[in-house]
């Protein structure tokens, strides 16, 4: 990555979650699009967050768990798929 223009490197982070209730299966999915950044920022760090540019400019690996699951794919996904579920119990 290291020498191509910023808008080169867009990315789009996405996790699709399934659930599959009485033969329906439903998928739930959560997106992030971001920037990959030319090199690694931070130490809090799961998978690709240190080279995963955050809105602040910063990496997400600098971000904080808390403020990392505002943005986070996966947890977009779980959410949605949770909601769901919740609704399951009422069927």
């Amino acid at each position: 990555m290291k020498g191509l223009p910023y808008e080169k490197r867009a990315c789009t982070i996405k996790c699709v979650i399934a659930v599959s209730y009485k033969g329906i299966v439903k998928t739930f999915t959560g997106e992030f699009n971001s920037h990959i950044l030319e090199k690694k920022i931070g130490d809090n760090n799961f998978g690709f967050d240190e080279i995963t540019e955050a809105s602040n400019g910063q990496s997400v690996a600098c971000l904080c768990d808390e403020d990392k699951l505002k943005i986070n794919a996966r947890s977009m996904a779980l959410k949605k798929a949770s909601e769901y579920i919740k609704t399951l119990n009422n069927k």
